[in-house]
């Protein structure tokens, strides 16, 4: 269940210059995820998790993320900070084609595709994500060194399923800062592989992601999360100051709570929520009174019927039992089919919605009963008044 979260922004105006490169700073609160955190943001408390921007000016040198990473991390109430060019639900900013060493395709239009994030070594640790195979990125991934990758499982499932990819290499063609055409393509080899986090948003498919090392592919545009042992809200001057020590003229907007970003990133499913609610009860209304409508005119018109019994010897109450009896098997079997319906539509929105859980048995309890009382007084209300007619009158009437 998502918790409330705190927001809190500042906003200052873009600088023009050409060297003016955005960091996106998420203040990350402490979070009661146990091992496997982020598999599925749904499972997640995210009530403390912020963000904020700030623009930085002349921040080429590939160590100031690390540097930034690390003077955070030296906060008191700061656990761990990462430095990243994406990050969950806001998603990577990059799309990259590749190929897998070994099996590249003589069209390049038909290299496979993928989501492509530049991130620090505690990028996992501070988002709780959870690798599977393999390892993490340690400070000796460096510039230099052998170029390694981490890539997520959507990724293993689509592209490498019968093989281990640790043992694969992919090829991206190099993002140069400044350029705006592609460098020549670059070998990573795979080194851990990590549960699926929402990179597409906060609902829909997982994407595959190919996660590699800032200092191996820096990038001027930049995210910033921080985990805190407390509320982020208490953190943001100490993190502010950080920042400001690099460089006094930097600012720092839109801090907020990852909730609010989810919140955010959830604005059209709650639209959707409220529209297809309010459908939902106009088509629930429609169809007690259709099913009123029709089942009590089927009583009227067995007035005949009725009186033909009583002048028999039948009782009223066995009379009432009997249509009751009949009315109801009707409204039971047609309300069997609808809840059938409805549990295949309900699957299909846990696929389309952020955050709907398993099937809520109260609220199909609620329609089922609403839409048996409907039926009930559909049979009950015409037969009594059928079974007080005077027998020979109601045989007079047909």
């Amino acid at each position: 269940m998502i918790g409330a979260g705190k927001a809190f922004s500042y906003r200052t105006p873009s600088n023009p210059s050409t060297n003016t490169f955005s960091v996106s700073q998420h203040l990350a609160g402490a979070l009661s995820w146990s091992g496997a955190a982020m598999a599925q943001l749904t499972d997640q408390d995210l009530s403390d998790i912020a963000f904020a921007q700030t623009q930085v000016r002349n921040f080429a040198e590939r160590q100031k993320a690390t540097m930034l990473e690390l003077e955070v991390e030296t906060l008191p109430g700061v656990t761990s900070a990462s430095v990243s060019t994406g990050m969950p639900v806001v998603g990577t900013g990059f799309g990259m084609s590749f190929d897998i060493v070994g099996h590249e395709v003589a069209d390049r239009s038909q290299r496979l595709n993928s989501r492509f994030n530049m991130v620090t070594p505690h990028y996992y640790q501070t988002l709780g994500i959870n690798l599977t195979r393999g390892r993490a990125f340690t400070e000796m991934d460096a510039a230099g060194g052998m170029r390694v990758a981490i890539v997520n499982a959507t990724l293993v499932k689509k592209y490498m399923p019968n093989v281990d990819p640790l043992t694969q290499r992919v090829s991206v063609d190099q993002l140069i800062p400044g350029v705006a055409n592609l460098g020549a393509p670059v070998a990573w080899q795979i080194v851990g592989v990590y549960d699926d986090v929402r990179n597409g948003g906060s609902n829909g498919e997982d994407y595959p992601e190919i996660d590699v090392p800032f200092a191996q592919s820096p990038w001027p545009g930049v995210q910033m999360a921080v985990r805190t042992v407390g509320d982020p809200a208490n953190m943001s001057k100490s993190i502010a100051g950080v920042i400001n020590s690099l460089d006094p003229d930097l600012p720092m907007a839109d801090v907020k709570t990852m909730d609010t970003l989810l919140e955010e990133a959830r604005g059209g499913d709650r639209f959707g929520v409220v529209l297809f609610g309010t459908f939902g009860v106009i088509a629930l209304l429609l169809a007690a009174f259709g099913i009123y409508g029709v089942m009590s005119f089927g009583v009227a018109q067995r007035t005949h019927e009725i009186g033909l019994r009583m002048a028999l010897g039948a009782g009223a109450g066995q009379v009432l039992g009997m249509i009751l009896k009949e009315g109801m098997a009707l409204g039971a079997g047609g309300l069997l089919i609808g809840l059938a319906g409805a549990c295949g539509a309900g699957k299909l929105m846990r696929n389309l919605l952020y955050g709907i859980g398993n099937l809520d048995y109260g609220a199909f309890s609620a329609v089922a009963a609403i839409l048996l009382l409907a039926a009930f007084l559909a049979c009950y209300i015409p037969a009594r008044r059928a079974t007080q007619v005077d027998p020979m009158t109601a045989l007079r009437d047909q």
